[in-house]
């Protein structure tokens, strides 16, 4: 998978790095170089940092006392979007659920996350407690990590009916299994939304066809570059 890389994303990962050592130097310094050399985790710190310049220039003489929790609470309008995201996506879970990981989110974004990796530190299935398996996240190679994700999925959301591969093993994709589980959702009223991480990684998530235009421009608004069945067509298997 290629990732074009442009010069308003370079600026971005410029900022995120000015970001982290200049604002949230505590941060920057817990992490490992792997993680410094993320370009996701920078290109989250750079919207961080854009959004903290262009509140204060708006705010130009007047006094702004800001920690960097509340840079990352108020300064990133991302996290409304995310939140309300969210919200929507867990609706099926009931209000307990759905207050859970609006408290997630909003742990995520006191400590600095947002976009991207917020979603995956929320959405994405794992070992931890406050994970809700409302995504799907796999390495490109890791087709066979898909059903089961799915499955998680289609338990929160209520759906009776588990989904199965139905292809062989040969010349098979981590693609080309979304494409096959779209598919089989689409008669089912579900719909994938799938969202471009910038790594090779795929990150997808499921929700009800009647949600999903308002889950799509939530997904925008948090920056989560939502694609839809055809993007993610063209781009990964055509």
């Amino acid at each position: 998978m290629i990732t074009t890389v442009t010069w308003p994303m370079l600026c971005r990962d410029a900022f995120g790095l000015i970001w982290q050592i200049a604002i949230d130097q505590e941060s920057f310094l817990t992490l490992s170089q792997a993680e410094r050399d993320t370009r996701q985790h920078y290109r989250v710190c750079g919207v961080k940092m854009l959004g903290f310049l262009k509140k204060w220039f708006a705010s130009a003489g007047k006094e702004l006392t800001l920690s960097s929790s509340d840079v990352a609470l108020e300064l990133d309008e991302t996290i409304d979007a995310l939140l309300d995201l969210f919200k929507l996506l867990a609706k099926p879970m009931g209000v307990g659920v759905a207050e859970a990981v609006a408290a997630k989110v909003r742990r995520e974004a006191a400590r600095g996350e947002g976009g991207t990796i917020a979603f995956i530190d929320v959405a994405a299935p794992g070992d931890e407690e406050e994970t809700f398996g409302l995504a799907i996240h796999v390495d490109w190679k890791a087709w066979g990590e898909i059903e089961w994700q799915a499955n998680r999925a289609l338990r929160a959301l209520g759906s009776p009916e588990p989904w199965s591969r139905m292809g062989g093993h040969c010349d098979v994709t981590a693609a080309g299994v979304f494409v096959e589980l779209a598919e089989w959702l689409e008669p089912r009223g579900l719909q994938l939304v799938f969202l471009d991480t910038g790594g090779d990684e795929y990150l997808a998530f499921l929700v009800s066809q009647a949600d999903a235009d308002a889950a799509f421009a939530l997904a925008a608004d948090a920056e989560l570059s939502p694609m839809t069945l055809e993007q993610f067509r063209i781009r990964e298997i055509s």
